[in-house]
């Protein structure tokens, strides 16, 4: 995912989540029907809940070079990851 290329996933083909504590933070998996999409960063719980309550408008990771300063819970992305769901079957 970056600036050029956007992913719009119907929220219809949201099935479900996994949120993990990881040693950088967080990861969050999101599984629609047709694609898989992995966050990685911190706060996630928040965009987890907003998944749950078809309320996500839009995501995207933070700048590397940007060090923000975040209120607790807040979401920070560091990496997205989507890949299709017929990639992953072998």
């Amino acid at each position: 995912m970056s600036s050029e290329l956007t992913l719009l996933l119907p929220f219809d083909h949201f099935l479900f989540s996994e949120l993990h504590q990881i040693d950088e933070g967080q990861r969050l998996r999101a599984i629609f029907v047709s694609h898989e999409v992995t966050l990685t960063g911190t706060g996630l719980r928040r965009i987890e809940l907003a998944l749950q309550r078809a309320q996500l408008s839009y995501i995207a990771c933070l700048s590397t070079g940007f060090n923000p300063v975040v209120a607790d819970e807040q979401p920070v992305i560091r990496q997205i990851v989507v890949v299709e769901a017929r990639d992953q079957i072998s």
